[in-house]
């Protein structure tokens, strides 16, 4: 179900969010290779034993529902309070979710051997959307300088990253892609 909706989201997307997707997904790549040999697994996920990748897939799916779940209940205190919640919050939310599912469906992989032409055609998609990459990443910093307002809190900050540095990680493509 994930890789068709995300599939269909990707072909049905400008190329700027289709970037923003792309560039993101590549950001939270290189977090969970912080604790986890990410390139290795989702190169070849199917010599990796099933129960990691399940375990894998469930903790970003978790993370996924997780932020559905916030992204609610927030809407529903701001809607109690009478106020509007800022207008990057969702679109954000939306964002890092597909980003995340990129990583949910290349682990899949490892899963259901038969949806690789799906993430072919996904990464083929990710990979028209490469001369929108600085755009993208522009509006992603304006994006979190405007949250900072609400939250403190500057993801890119924490993240240390220069755009020729994204630029690079976003060369990241699977083996079988």
């Amino acid at each position: 179900m994930c890789v068709k909706e995300l599939k269909w989201d990707l072909e049905q997307s400008s190329e700027i969010r289709k970037a923003k997707i792309f560039a993101m997904a590549q950001l939270l790549r290189k977090g969970f290779s912080e604790d986890l040999p990410m390139e290795e697994i989702v190169n070849s996920p199917s010599s990796y034993p099933r129960n990691q990748i399940e375990e894998l897939y469930s903790h970003f799916e978790d993370m996924r529902n997780g932020s559905v779940m916030q992204l609610a209940s927030l809407k529903k205190n701001f809607a109690g309070m009478g106020f509007k919640l800022p207008e990057d919050v969702e679109p954000h939310v939306k964002l890092t979710n597909r980003s995340l599912e990129i990583w949910m469906v290349s682990l899949g992989l490892g899963l259901v051997p038969d949806i690789q032409m799906d993430l072919r055609g996904i990464w083929q998609t990710l990979n028209i959307s490469q001369s929108q990459l600085l755009p993208a990443m522009t509006e992603l910093r304006e994006m979190a300088a405007r949250q900072q307002e609400y939250t403190g809190v500057n993801i890119f900050d924490q993240l240390d990253v220069t755009d020729t540095q994204w630029v690079f990680l976003c060369s990241y493509r699977p083996s079988w892609s």
